[in-house]
């Protein structure tokens, strides 16, 4: 739809098209619609007299876009620079005697926040200090237990619990007040990029 906007308008020249996600994607399981999908654009770029510029995020989404017949010449690969309101060195902090663990991607089902849910219910006590960011909806259905249930069970380890979205300062807060960031992505994650991941680096 990004290439045919760019085609219909008389007054564009052309575009810059920043590619982060190919099949599979989170938000479809058609492999063979969002193959068709990347051809047909691809197609349209080779037949265009319109200049473009792909950017791809990461070199498995390259290879990918490549294999859909985007002209080789137009892709490049630069990572979503996710981190660039760091801009200067985050402040060392004195080692702690409980480092902070931190697991930030629990909003989306791909993100795998059940199973950081499961590990951190049934782990053993130990000197950790968690924080657990979710949507309660989700994990409400994926765990089959009620909000209520969820806190207290939470409640009971000591693990600090998110819910939702966050502010930019708080979440650059909590991001450079951890120790280690927890990220247990499922194999999509091969060929699509993390926000998260990156602010972390």
């Amino acid at each position: 739809s990004a290439v045919a906007a760019v085609e219909n308008s008389a007054m564009t020249k052309g575009a810059i098209l920043g590619i982060m996600e190919t099949a599979p994607v989170p938000d479809s399981d058609n492999d063979k619609l969002v193959r068709s999908a990347f051809k047909y654009a691809a197609k349209n770029i080779r037949r265009s007299h319109k200049d473009y510029l792909i950017v791809a995020e990461s070199a498995p989404i390259r290879d990918f876009l490549a294999e859909s017949g985007f002209p080789e010449d137009l892709i490049h690969t630069h990572p979503y620079p996710a981190a660039n309101r760091f801009k200067s060195k985050p402040v060392l902090m004195r080692r702690r005697k409980s480092p902070r663990f931190t697991a930030l991607g629990g909003l989306r089902q791909i993100q795998n926040p059940h199973t950081m849910a499961q590990y951190l219910m049934t782990r053993e006590s130990d000197d950790l200090d968690w924080s657990f960011r979710l949507n309660f909806g989700l994990l409400e259905s994926l765990l089959a237990m009620n909000e209520a249930e969820i806190k207290n069970v939470f409640r009971k380890k000591n693990v600090r619990l998110i819910d939702g979205e966050l502010e930019s300062k708080q979440y650059d807060q909590i991001l450079k007040n951890s120790d280690v960031l927890v990220l247990p992505y499922g194999e999509r994650y091969q060929t699509i990029g993390s926000g998260v991941f990156l602010e972390a680096l």
